[in-house]
């Protein structure tokens, strides 16, 4: 047997799209892999297996703070990708500033993950080549985003100027967020201080394409005038688990 400890609760760390959620305190997940047996006319027993669709059914659990805190942090997790990549391809590798200290990625280039351009910073000319590109170039994601923004020019009644800004201001429910995102599960970090280290990939679980199906609240006092936090609880679905 490795001469190791068994891994503990407190020992797990979460990230969505890379980055690490501190007020995460709970997630439960599971994987259904369905199969069917096939039987022949007078089988007695099963000669093949027919696999189902893969389903990912599972729970997260965040310490609340205010109304609409996970589409605000998904929002910010955008914006604040969208800078850094910016930033680096503009300044080389030192340009961090201000955003290392959010910096708790399993390793540097997970750390990036590109999160399309908002439609609202397209500009009239962008728009128009964007949407007389060919087939081949044609970036769906990009396009709903652009779909999105153009839908505020026109029929809103409150402009934003972005995406981030009307998270804060709508505090939109999880379950509209229309993209999906992958959560890193780590069941023990290797260094917590020391993200250029790699990660034992046998400690990490990746929940790909997340999307909220559902969410709720949980107040539970098991006495009078108890300190149990407030939980906030979002049902999701998922492409895989990996």
């Amino acid at each position: 047997m490795p001469n190791q400890h068994y891994v503990s609760t407190d020992s797990a760390t979460l990230f969505i799209k890379g980055w690490w959620v501190d007020d995460a305190c709970a997630i439960q997940y599971q994987v259904a892999d369905p199969k069917e047996p096939l039987f022949g006319f007078r089988d007695k027993r099963w000669r093949d297996v027919a696999e189902g669709n893969i389903m990912v059914h599972g729970m997260l659990d965040i310490n609340f703070r205010y109304k609409g805190y996970l589409t605000f942090l998904l929002s910010n997790l955008d914006f604040l990708e969208a800078k850094i990549k910016k930033a680096r391809e503009t300044g080389g590798d030192n340009v961090l500033g201000e955003y290392s200290d959010f910096l708790r990625g399993l390793n540097p280039d997970n750390n990036l993950r590109d999160a399309g351009l908002d439609g609202t910073d397209f500009t009239v000319e962008q728009r128009k080549k964007f949407l007389e590109s060919s087939a081949e170039d044609f970036d769906l994601r990009k396009f709903r985003r652009l779909a999105n923004a153009m839908k505020e020019d026109y029929w809103d009644k409150v402009p934003y100027p972005d995406r981030k800004t009307q998270a804060a201001n709508e505090r939109l429910r999880a379950g509209t967020w229309p993209d999906g995102f992958d959560i890193d599960v780590v069941f023990a970090q290797n260094e917590v201080d020391d993200i250029t280290k790699d990660q034992d990939p046998g400690l990490v679980e990746t929940l790909v394409d997340v999307r909220i199906v559902g969410q709720s609240k949980i107040i539970q006092n098991t006495v009078p005038g108890g300190g149990e936090p407030l939980l906030e609880r979002y049902q999701f679905i998922a492409k895989d688990v990996k």
